[in-house]
Order: structure tokens, then sequence, then C-alpha cells
């Protein structure tokens, strides 16, 4: 699971999409359902101010864990599992801002193999591996990547629709200067 920082509320949150009705719907259609995590309690609360990742094999004796704010169960996981055991989770790291942007979990590895039958629906408990550390790394290093990416995106797309819509408004010669109001309601001049 993803879970992204939202400064302005200091909590952490993710998005569950098509959660039923009866999870949080109002519409009387499948919908998304905002879960949430303060930003100062919790085991995944503390890997915000990590550098690197955590994991462990028995989040009980984590003084990190807590059980009432860690542990989401959104009723699309399995039923009948007992609750978190192992985690392994890293954060996403805006390397150009050196800002955290969230972080990403993994909760109850299982191993297939390890079942003592195959046919058996179970899959036995494990814990992650250094190999299973490392790859996590690198999806949480592309994943920040990405959400930066689109981030910058939005503003382009923000920014041109702005200039745009002020060229649709006035007509303007080359030698004239436009001021295009950003997100923070400072005046940016841009030179055309």
């Amino acid at each position: 699971r993803v879970w992204m920082i939202d400064r302005t509320k200091h909590e952490l949150y993710t998005l569950v999409r098509d959660v039923p009705v009866a999870a949080g719907a109002t519409d009387g259609t499948a919908g998304e359902l905002r879960l949430t995590k303060p930003l100062d309690r919790g085991i995944t609360a503390s890997i915000v101010s990590e550098p690197a990742g955590f994991n462990t094999t028995n989040v009980g004796t984590s003084g990190r864990w807590s059980h009432d704010i860690d542990e989401v169960n959104t009723g699309s996981e399995n039923r009948s599992r007992k609750g978190t055991t192992s985690y392994l989770a890293w954060p996403l790291w805006d390397s150009a801002n050196g800002d955290c942007l969230g972080v990403i979990e993994f909760c109850n590895k299982c191993d297939a193999a390890a079942s003592s039958n195959a046919a058996d629906s179970q899959l036995a408990a494990s814990s992650f591996n250094a190999a299973d550390s490392q790859l996590a790394r690198i999806v949480a290093i592309q994943l920040a990547n990405a959400i930066v990416h689109s981030r910058q995106q939005e503003l382009i797309a923000g920014r041109n629709e702005a200039i745009n819509k002020a060229y649709e408004e006035k007509s303007y010669d080359a030698a004239e200067t436009i001021c295009i109001e950003d997100d923070d309601d400072n005046a940016k001049a841009l030179s055309s």
C-alpha cells in the first residue's frame, strides 16, 4: 500500500478505489475511500523521517507499531488473516527537494513454497529478506520519481492553460509582458 503525506492535515492517507456502498460510497455506487493515519504516531509515520527502509519479522515486538493505527483492514484483504506480522516499508523521497512524499509498505509476506500442502489455500507466512528489501527500495525510488514527474506535468499544464486563457482574453504584441497568477497567488511575469 502507498501512503501519501497530507501536510495541511498532518496525516498520511491512501485511497481505496471501487469500495462498495457499505464501506463509504454515498451515491449508491462503488466509490473511493480515503484511509488516514496520523503523521506523528505508528510504524508507517515513523518511516517518513527515515533515510532508509524498515523491515521487521514481528511488528508486535517493534516499539513503533500501534495496532489501532497501523492495522488497516479495508475489507479487501484476506478475512482469515490474524493481523500484520512481517512488515517492510520504504519512504518515498523527492530527491531534488529532499522532501518525503509518503511511504510504500508491504505487510505479511506469503510464501507458497513453504506451504505444507500446495492445494492448501492458506499460504505460509514468511519474513521479508534482503532481496525483498532491495526490490522495495527500487520500487520506492521509481514511484517517488513518477509522483514528482506527475506533479510537474500538472504544474506545466496549469501554467499553459493560464497562458492560453490570457492570450484569448486580449491580443498581445510580441514586446508585451503578461502576468500570470500561480497557485500561491504570487504574480509571475512571463515575457512573450
